[in-house]
């Protein structure tokens, strides 16, 4: 929900370079992500155009990355967390219900 209102602006997809995301979790917690640029990203056979953002962190420390989908309210359709390790989890959305 954070992206997503954070997204929800007229214009936001024209901004470049780097924006700071705020999340709340008993206390808040503010990141800088990157805005990599558009890419397209498959749920199932759907093609869905996103947003790219990838965390700004140092070299040992857990990061994110954040596909947003730009048609549907800028909510995140892949989310892919890196370790300190390196050992990464992906989660990805399967596919997309419309209901009108």
């Amino acid at each position: 929900i954070i992206f997503r209102v954070l997204l929800n602006t007229p214009g936001f997809p024209a901004v470049k370079g780097d924006v700071k995301v705020c999340k709340f979790s008993g206390r808040f917690f503010f990141y800088d992500y990157q805005i990599i640029g558009e890419e397209t990203v498959l749920a199932g056979t759907k093609k869905i155009r996103t947003l790219h953002l990838k965390k700004l962190h140092d070299a040992g420390v857990e990061g994110t990355e954040i596909w947003l989908d730009e048609d549907h309210y800028y909510w995140p359709v892949e989310v892919l967390m890196t370790d300190r390790n390196g050992d990464t989890m992906r989660q990805m959305i399967s596919k997309i219900e419309e209901k009108r």
